[in-house]
């Protein structure tokens, strides 16, 4: 079916590497395949890379040297590992907003579900992991209960992509979403996010609906993943910019409180909430789900 290639970094023993891989019919949807030689299937780590959406390249996930290290350990444990492409938001004029860079990670790991028997995947040990907006994809693909998804490890996450929602999240600051956004100067994110024209579209029907469809905190039931956050990135304050929002400490406190009341294992990294129920480091967490 595909052929694999010798044009990646050095490993220092053998495996197979599938480089752009397309994974649906769009262009930007590849993926680079990264597989142990072993005689029975594996487990394997999808990462998503970050970039808001709007930036990011799955080169991101093994542009350092000790980026490669850490795949070349999963490697040497036995343990798959893919970087994944997604389609980006370029415009106000690409109407689908974020949706389809959520859809687009669902594909990826249903692509690769599909052709197991190829990749010598064994479907019952697949995790999920990324940074910011790799780290929601994570989340909403993690708890599409369809996949049987074993652990999504999240850094820096946002909870829920409904930002109405966000005003429970932050309601120690009384935060009013389209005031805040028109008060720091991020109304064409917010539009762009949703492919929306004006904020008050937040609030039609059709955009409720949209909103709910990608509301990782909803999606999230009882049968979802483990989960690892870090929300360690940003200090515990108002939240005054983007950036700061995005990162917020709280978000990884609104994923560990929903799974809590659930009960799915959850742990939890933010120093500045003074809160840290970790029992294992994320690579130690991935390596444990899939092994």
């Amino acid at each position: 079916m595909f052929i694999p290639s010798t044009d990646h970094f050095d490993f220092g023993f053998s495996i197979k590497y599938y480089g752009d891989i397309p994974y649906s019919r769009y262009n930007k949807n590849t993926m680079d395949v990264f597989l142990p030689i072993s005689g029975a299937p594996t487990g394997i780590i999808f990462s998503f890379h970050g970039g808001g959406f709007f930036a990011g390249d799955k080169t991101q996930d093994y542009s350092t040297t000790n980026e490669q290290n850490i795949i070349i350990d999963y490697l040497n444990n036995g343990i798959a590992f893919v970087t994944v492409n997604y389609r980006l938001i370029h415009t106000i004029l690409d109407r689908e907003g974020a949706k389809r860079c959520l859809d687009d990670g669902k594909a990826a790991v249903q692509f690769v579900i599909d052709n197991a028997s190829f990749f010598n995947i064994d479907i019952t040990k697949i995790a999920l992991t990324g940074t910011s907006a790799g780290a929601g994809i994570s989340l909403y693909v993690g708890f599409d209960d369809t996949l049987n998804i074993a652990g999504v490890a999240c850094m820096e996450t946002q909870s829920t992509y409904d930002l109405v929602r966000w005003e429970q999240i932050f309601s120690e600051f009384n935060i009013d979403i389209v005031d805040w956004t028109v008060e720091t100067n991020t109304e064409l994110s917010v539009l762009t996010f949703y492919g929306i024209k004006n904020l008050w579209e937040l609030y039609t029907p059709q955009v409720q609906q949209y909103r709910q469809s990608i509301d990782m905190l909803d999606l999230m039931t009882v049968n979802a993943p483990e989960v690892y956050l870090r929300s360690a990135g940003q200090p515990a304050g108002y939240p005054d910019d983007l950036n700061k929002i995005n990162h917020h400490p709280f978000h990884g406190r609104a994923v560990y409180q929903r799974a809590l009341l659930l009960g799915v294992p959850t742990q939890l990294y933010a120093p500045e909430l003074a809160i840290d129920t970790t029992e294992e480091t994320k690579i130690e967490f991935l390596t444990r789900i899939t092994t």
